[in-house]
């Protein structure tokens, strides 16, 4: 085990036996037992003991990674709903902010609107037949 794996985990144990326990305290009482872990002067209880504690943590470690992107997962599926949500809305909003304009007003004379010049070429028509 590496000094700062060895470290991390002697502090922590210490940490939680007295919660004003501080690291540089830690650094300075980690170094005899480091030595004695790295000189293998462990009794063979204790080092099966720590490799099946090495083995719970690692596998902890996996269970957490899993967990975190199973909810990094489903986070992100989130996201895409509320987005797909918001464009619908968005898409509904501007249907209906289209406004249906009401067809014109349709010209007596028909049902059909006539054009001026229409209008007045048939005047003139009307009037010479007058005379």
């Amino acid at each position: 085990m590496k000094w700062l794996d060895f470290l991390g985990q002697y502090y922590k144990e210490q940490k939680k036996a007295n919660p004003d326990y501080k690291y540089k305290q830690a650094m300075k009482d980690a170094v005899k037992p480091y030595r004695k872990q790295i000189s293998g002067g462990g009794t063979p209880e204790e080092d099966a003991a720590a490799a099946k504690k090495a083995e719970e943590d690692a596998a902890a470690k996996q269970a957490e990674e899993d967990a975190a992107a199973v909810s990094a997962a489903a986070e992100e599926d989130a996201v895409a709903a509320a987005e797909e949500d918001a464009e619908a809305k968005k898409a509904e909003e501007e249907k209906a902010a289209v406004v249906e304009v009401p067809p014109a007003v349709e010209a007596v004379s028909g049902g059909r609107r006539k054009s001026k010049k229409v209008k007045r070429s048939a005047k003139k028509r009307r009037t010479s037949k007058k005379r």
